[in-house]
């Protein structure tokens, strides 16, 4: 599960696993063949001070933290640690790298 603030109601996915999340969250699902994900596998919030935080929920295969200024390193189950732009976060066979564009920027290709 990836979690982010959202100014419309949570929206849960078809997936038979999905959960509906709490107020204020969206679900995120990522198709996995390979079954590396857990089903709760870490949240990503946005603060109201702007700052982004990943927290790894306890999931089965971890999540590594590519910071784009440093080394990789594992987050520790239910400590969130701060994200920023270009950092990635690998989630078993995954990586997401996280993008801050500003206000009504268009989408990269």
């Amino acid at each position: 599960m990836i979690g982010r603030r959202s100014s419309g109601p949570p929206r849960a996915s078809s997936a038979p696993e999905a959960t509906v999340p709490p107020d204020g969250d969206s679900l995120v699902t990522i198709s996995d063949p390979t079954r590396s994900l857990s089903r709760r596998h870490v949240r990503v919030a946005a603060r109201a001070d702007g700052s982004v935080w990943a927290d790894d929920l306890d999931s089965g295969n971890g999540t590594v933290l590519e910071s784009a200024g440093g080394p990789a390193r594992a987050l520790t189950p239910h400590e969130p640690v701060r994200i920023v732009s270009r950092d990635a976060l690998v989630l078993g066979d995954h990586r997401i790298r996280v993008v801050r564009r500003p206000p009504g920027a268009p989408a990269d290709p």
